[in-house]
């Protein structure tokens, strides 16, 4: 796809993405390092507070602000509702919310190990369902009596936060039960990585939305032209059909 450098979105998605994939390789020589030196430093890790830790939650930050108005603009309760959904996906990853609450649970109920999860694991997965259901049942009644057209952003948003989760849990939870050490940093690495450009692509979609650049009808397109994949092709019937 050719980069439309006129287009402030593109030129956006570009810079965020840019910037991701930077960080990803200094994170790969950072682990590769045999040596003490620049590479070695906690601040090109992914763990908690790190740099690239600290560019996502700044990223989720002006994710929160931008629905917000979104939500203003447009008297729309359910791009309020995704607000406050990436709201607490800010707290959570900036204060380890679900790890501090999974392992309260686990403490209290002594969780049973099973498919190779330890307790802590599953008490963090109890923790993302209840929240899951507390943040999208609101947005699911919001949806339901909403427009057409806030509708499709709603399912743009839903399929982005879903690729988040595959990342953020499902390759989390693979990441956990690996024992080899260069097998678990590397999925260290796509765990952290993947959550770090799709979080970018989110914020790419809702900068779009504020400023009109109807990057949604883009998607559309992008997604038509590419309909002899069949998932592109469900991708397609879910975003882009009205219903």
């Amino acid at each position: 796809m050719k980069l439309d450098v006129d287009n402030k979105s593109n030129m956006l998605l570009f810079l965020l993405l840019s910037a991701d994939v930077l960080l990803i390789i200094l994170n790969i020589l950072y682990l590769s390092s045999e040596h003490i030196g620049f590479f070695r430093t906690p601040w090109l890790s992914f763990d908690d507070r790190s740099f690239p830790e600290s560019y996502t939650y700044i990223k989720e930050f002006w994710i929160v602000l931008l629905l917000a108005i979104l939500a203003v603009r447009r008297s729309k309760s359910l791009y309020f509702f995704w607000s406050l959904l990436y709201g607490y996906l800010l707290v959570d990853d900036s204060f380890r919310f679900h790890e501090r609450l999974g392992s309260l649970l686990n403490f209290h109920f002594k969780f049973i190990p099973v498919f190779g999860l330890r307790p802590q694991d599953i008490g963090e997965l109890t923790v993302y369902g209840i929240s899951a259901v507390f943040l999208l049942i609101p947005i699911g009644i919001a949806y339901s009596k909403s427009d057409a057209d806030t509708k499709l952003d709603s399912r743009c948003f839903f399929i982005i936060l879903a690729i988040l989760a595959f990342f953020g849990v499902g390759v989390d939870m693979v990441h956990e039960m690996i024992t080899n050490i260069t097998l678990n940093e590397s999925f260290g690495v796509l765990e952290n990585g993947g959550e770090m450009l799709v979080v970018s692509i989110m914020l790419w979609f809702a900068f779009c939305l504020v400023t009109n650049d109807r990057c949604r009808l883009n998607i559309c397109d992008k997604l038509h032209s590419r309909s002899s994949c069949w998932l592109m092709r469900y991708l397609g019937r879910f975003i882009c059909v009205k219903f």
